[in-house]
């Protein structure tokens, strides 16, 4: 069956009739077995995802064709649309295990990102409570300062003060 895509929302249209209902303006596409097919696989390998990279894990199918149709310049759409394409054939073994072991590398960095966010943010609140606990007891704290201290240069910012 020969499929097209709408240059308007993007939809892959068999016979050329898209039902967006705004433009019927319409770029030929690769032949593809059905069009159910063709927008069912979600997450996969793809060709095409980005322009620099010829094959790749998509995530999510829908949002990077929405992605495209939304952000990228306009004479770029139909090429992208038409290049964007599930992998049909079989990858070797190989490369699909190299896969699996980078996303699980991804992931793992992804919990650990995750947790070091949570660990600055613990520290960030507890650096707020330290700072305001020494305002509230600066004046005692620059006493203590200048008895054990005496004869510092110390002037509330540096120990190297503008002559």
């Amino acid at each position: 069956m020969e499929t097209k895509i709408c240059l308007n929302c993007g939809e892959l249209v068999p016979q050329g009739c898209c039902t967006c209902g705004t433009r019927q303006e319409l770029a030929d596409g690769l032949r593809v077995e059905t069009l159910e097919q063709q927008v069912e696989r979600v997450e996969g390998f793809y060709w095409h995802v980005h322009h620099d990279t010829l094959l790749e894990w998509c995530y999510d199918y829908e949002e990077r064709r929405e992605y495209i149709l939304a952000h990228k310049p306009p004479e770029e759409r139909e090429l992208r649309l038409i290049l964007f394409q599930p992998v049909r054939g079989e990858l070797p073994g190989e490369l699909v295990r190299a896969w699996q072991e980078h996303n699980r590398a991804w992931r793992e960095r992804n919990r650990a990102w995750r947790e070091r966010n949570r660990t600055r943010q613990k520290r960030n609140r507890a650096r707020q409570e330290h700072n305001r606990a020494c305002q509230k007891y600066a004046a005692e704290i620059e006493s203590l300062h200048q008895n054990e201290c005496p004869g510092c240069p110390w002037d509330g910012t540096t120990i190297f003060p503008l002559e």
